[in-house]
């Protein structure tokens, strides 16, 4: 059996869809849970929202196709994310936690990711440089530059606090657009190098650390480029 959706709808926490299928239109909406969600088929040109996906991390999404859907995530107590987002239009974090995208998860091209003040969101430069874009005023933790040292992460608003770190106890050729990352955090040890190389882009309040035993080199406009260079490493 088939439910249509008239109106923009919120289900009781309660209420139980069983095998129900749902139909949205536009402009129609339905609001339910991720546990609601679970497996439940939800078709149709309008939208859906889901909710209190911390409290049901594991919900299977893959049956939702309505073509506006948007989940919401409060990041408290911290959350590990491993679900697959590859139909989800918008990820909407709120709360004081950290949510930590795991390897498991899936992303895509066209997700927003919006960060709200005192959230914070933990991924790797693949991973933040595949989504469409980042927005808010919380932080973003991106970790693993050093696997993909080319990524573009100037889909990241300039309105977040935006950390990324880059392992460096080999040669590393940075080549990443850091237009809008606020802290670059070098680890690693000797004989660490990060070159800073030509199609590289730096953010004019960017800070990097560069930690003992590793080395850094930039040319003289770039060094000029960037707020600050701290740590008690190398900088040529």
């Amino acid at each position: 059996f088939t439910a249509t959706v008239d109106g923009d709808i919120t289900l009781d926490e309660n209420a139980d869809l069983g095998s129900l299928a749902v139909t949205v239109d536009d402009p129609n909406s339905l609001t339910l849970t991720a546990q609601q969600a679970d497996g439940t088929t939800i078709s149709g040109t309008g939208t859906v929202i889901i909710t209190g996906l911390a409290d049901f991390p594991e919900a299977n999404l893959s049956a939702v196709t309505a073509t506006t859907l948007t989940v919401q995530l409060d990041s408290t107590g911290d959350v590990d994310l491993s679900l697959d987002l590859s139909a989800v239009d918008t990820l909407d974090i709120t709360g004081d936690g950290t949510v930590t995208v795991l390897d498991g998860a899936t992303l895509h091209g066209g997700l927003r990711v919006e960060v709200t003040s005192g959230a914070t969101l933990s991924l790797t430069a693949a991973d933040a440089a595949a989504l469409a874009d980042v927005v808010g005023e919380g932080a973003v933790n991106v970790t693993a530059l050093e696997a993909t040292l080319g990524a573009d992460l100037s889909n990241l608003a300039a309105d977040l606090d935006v950390t990324v770190t880059l392992s460096a106890s080999v040669l590393r050729n940075l080549t990443a657009d850091l237009s809008t990352v606020d802290m670059l955090n070098i680890t690693g040890a000797s004989p660490g190098l990060v070159s800073v190389q030509a199609g590289a882009t730096l953010n004019d309040g960017l800070t990097i650390t560069v930690p003992e035993g590793v080395r850094l080199t930039l040319t003289a406009a770039d060094a000029a480029e960037v707020a600050a260079i701290t740590g008690d490493g190398m900088v040529r």
